[in-house]
């Protein structure tokens, strides 16, 4: 959605203080200065000038109604504060503050150094409010502030700000949206539901400590477009700017978010309002609709009693002495990570996923993929074992199920090791550092070849060890651990056929001893 810039007009209650000062024509402004289209986007069409020559190859007609000139705010330091407005009184607000490489820029076109949550002060929060009197809803503020510790905000809008969406404290968000829906529920009139409500039922989150409310990205795409259209002022035309929000959003949106923006172009924009929200709900129901995948009754112990799968993971018995998943039978170590770097596992994106939905990261958001977070990771012969952040507990992918390892990505863009399985799926893997994508490329490759656990199997090694039985050391032995507790014993070929060699030549030695 394009933005229209601040008018020209004088502000009542001296608020133009509180702005960057304008320039009429190029020849009576202060350079550097900023010189951008009245109408915008993303920082297109924005940028620093340095003379009124520059200013005019930008703009050879001149400024007109088309470009605006303002005062170039220096300063390293950006802050974005969301606010909860009813009639100019503040109900709540949450702030962020981005730190920059340069104290001259244009976003995006920088680099972000550092960020943290902010505390406005009191007398800021003042000007807000009379920015604001006549507002209701949420209203984002983007700004510097001075040396003399005055405002100077160069952006307002009327909508949720996307530090609310991707940068602030889950729990902070969430009390600002339940906030949000408990005062203006009066409002509504009991029509559709809340915010956090439509969150909820989407994603099956509550607000205990035992089940989050989860915002992260790309998931608050949904929630936030039908906030927004829901309580932004200017009802004539908030459908049509929802709508053009929803078509910009729609290549990095989840499948959820793109089916739901792709309902609202459908709609009439004076319907917009009101269906908007019920559309999110209704595809969020569907989707919680859906059966769950049923876990076989008995199977043999393919690293869990259950056969317990994440789509492609399996999940991995722990020995509780240890603290590490039990070994299995012939398995060996190929290489294993530090305990504290970081790697992000993704999946094509799938919605009622429940791995991919609980966990998403920022850094997948673009490609769609889903990205769980793991630690401790090790390689070994049988297969790829992490620690699932999300989960607490041990998945692993078996190596008898990748067909190939290829290394994918590099130069402009963060390389990932491609896990390619028999199936079709890819499985991509982030390291924390370059080097350790690249390492663990050439162990998985390595262990591929290997195909170490043809020499032994995807059993229990400890379970055998108690029961007697000596883990084989060339795959002559494979034992099934039946759901009933009944352990199978099957010999291979060549065991059998040595076996029967012993037994005829014991039974040839007592004919000669009879």
């Amino acid at each position: 959605m394009g933005r229209h810039k601040w008018p020209n007009n004088k502000l009542a209650h001296g608020l133009s203080d509180y702005l960057p000062r304008r320039f009429d024509s190029p020849a009576s402004a202060s350079y550097p200065c900023i010189l951008k289209q009245a109408f915008g986007e993303f920082g297109k069409e924005c940028r620093i000038v340095h003379s009124p020559e520059e200013a005019q190859k930008v703009a050879p007609h001149g400024l007109g109604t088309r470009w605006v000139m303002q005062e170039l705010i220096r300063g390293r330091f950006e802050v974005s504060t969301t606010v909860l407005v009813d009639s100019g009184q503040i109900l709540d607000e949450i702030s962020s503050c981005y730190e920059y490489d340069s104290d001259t820029y244009v976003w995006p076109r920088c680099r972000r150094v550092s960020k943290h949550l902010h505390s406005v002060p009191e007398e800021h929060m003042l000007v807000f409010q009379e920015f604001l009197r006549q507002y209701r809803g949420i209203c984002n503020f983007n700004y510097k502030v001075r040396e003399s510790g005055q405002l100077s905000i160069f952006e307002l809008n009327t909508r949720i700000g996307g530090d609310l969406a991707v940068d602030a404290p889950r729990d902070r968000a969430r009390a600002l949206l339940e906030k949000l829906d408990e005062h203006f529920n009066s409002i509504r009139s009991g029509e559709g539901v809340g915010a956090s409500q439509v969150h909820k039922d989407l994603f099956g989150k509550g607000s205990t400590p035992e089940d989050p409310t989860d915002l992260s990205p790309p998931d608050e795409l949904a929630q936030a477009l039908s906030l927004w259209a829901r309580h932004s002022s200017g009802a004539a035309s908030r459908g049509a700017q929802a709508a053009a929000y929803a078509r910009r959003q729609a290549n990095i949106a989840t499948s959820l978010a793109r089916e739901a923006a792709q309902k609202i172009l459908e709609l009439d924009t004076n319907e917009c309002v009101q269906n908007y929200e019920n559309e999110i709900t209704n595809l969020g129901m569907a989707a919680l609709a859906k059966p769950e995948e049923q876990r076989p009754e008995s199977a043999t112990v393919a690293m869990d009693p259950g056969q317990q799968k994440f789509r492609a993971f399996w999940v991995c018995q722990e020995d509780a002495s240890a603290g590490v998943p039990v070994r299995l039978v012939g398995e060996s170590d190929f290489a294993t990570f530090s305990a504290t770097e970081e790697v992000h596992v993704e999946l094509d994106r799938k919605v009622g996923d429940e791995l991919c939905d609980e966990d998403v990261d920022l850094r997948s958001l673009l490609s769609g993929r889903a990205a769980h977070r793991a630690t401790r990771v090790r390689l070994t012969s049988h297969r790829l074992i992490w620690r699932a952040t999300a989960h607490n507990c041990w998945l692993a992918l078996r190596l008898d199920e990748v067909a190939s390892v290829e290394p994918l990505g590099g130069v402009m863009r963060s390389k990932r090791c491609l896990l390619r399985l028999q199936s079709g799926l890819p499985v991509y893997i982030k390291g924390a550092t370059e080097a350790m994508t690249d390492q663990l490329i050439k162990d998985a490759q390595r262990a591929l070849a290997a195909a170490g656990w043809k020499a032994g199997s995807f059993e229990v090694k400890r379970q055998l060890e108690e029961l007697g039985i000596a883990a084989p050391g060339a795959a002559l032995c494979q034992v099934s651990i039946h759901g009933d507790g009944k352990i199978f014993l099957e010999t291979s070929m060549e065991e059998q056929e040595q076996q029967e060699q012993e037994q005829h030549e014991q039974e040839q030695e007592q004919e000669e001893q009879g």
